[in-house]
């Protein structure tokens, strides 16, 4: 508390800025981490100042909130694995970012990252609510069996979707962010396209009609020689992202669902 002196006001802030870019909770940055933030840069600006340098695929992220003997080093060797590390005051043997790690550790580092610069750059940002890049695929299902309360269905629904991003990342697809929505029953992922694309054979003469042969090769700067004939592969635009992941439904969704609704918004 001692630290905290005068600082209810900065802290307040960045939980309001937290909960507006979806980066607040038990998975993502809590209240004692905002107060740990604080205690180490004295205010919101400043906490906003040190993320904005971070490089995002640049890790760990190491954050000493009370200067101590403990060194980088050793904070590394500690915690080899962690994305984020937060010694926590209290407890020695913990890191107060141990939620912020994995899959979804590395989506909200790149995501506080990228919304601190960008509110750095203008005041009206820090109360504007988290607009991901388009495209976006936006998932809507309800489990057969009920959840206790919000929490529980947001667990589901994240284990679905880290699922749902393996099957996206088979047909080439990358998830850049994501949001999951307890309340709405919602996973909303933003995505570098969402046209398949795909190659099928275009088959060509025999090798023994050498005019047409050369018609053939002329014609597609690639070629293949299979059983005595010319062929070639062309590019195909396949189903749209949200019929392919209802196709491959049964890859990702391991739970009874009452109903389901997948949505592509360019």
């Amino acid at each position: 508390k001692q630290h905290m002196k005068n600082k209810e006001n900065e802290v307040r802030l960045l939980k309001h800025w937290l909960i507006k870019k979806d980066l607040y909770g038990i998975n993502g940055f809590t209240g004692f981490l905002a107060e740990l933030f604080i205690i180490k840069f004295q205010t919101f600006l400043n906490v906003l100042s040190f993320f904005a340098i971070q490089e995002k695929s640049s890790y760990p992220i190491i954050i000493n909130p009370i200067e101590n003997s403990v060194s980088t080093k050793d904070l590394q060797r500690k915690y080899p694995h962690d994305k984020i590390i937060v010694p926590d005051p209290i407890d020695s043997k913990r890191n107060a970012a141990a939620g912020i790690q994995g899959l979804w550790g590395e989506f909200r580092l790149k995501r506080i990252i990228t919304e601190a610069q960008k509110t750095l750059t203008s005041v009206i940002e820090v109360n504007k609510p988290l607009i991901l890049k388009r495209p976006l695929i936006i998932i809507s299902l309800h489990f057969a069996k009920k959840p206790k309360n919000e929490e529980e269905n947001a667990h589901r629904l994240s284990k679905t979707a880290k699922h749902i991003i393996k099957v996206l990342e088979k047909a080439h697809i990358k998830t850049n962010d994501l949001i999951i929505r307890g309340k709405a029953s919602q996973i909303i992922l933003s995505v570098n396209w969402l046209t398949l694309k795909r190659y099928f054979p275009q088959l060509g003469p025999p090798i023994h009609l050498t005019n047409a042969a050369k018609k053939f090769k002329e014609k597609y700067s690639f070629t293949i020689i299979g059983k005595k004939r010319l062929y070639t592969y062309l590019q195909k635009k396949h189903a749209n992202v949200c019929e392919y992941l209802l196709q491959k439904k049964r890859e990702w969704l391991f739970e009874e669902i009452t109903t389901i609704k997948i949505t592509c918004t360019p």
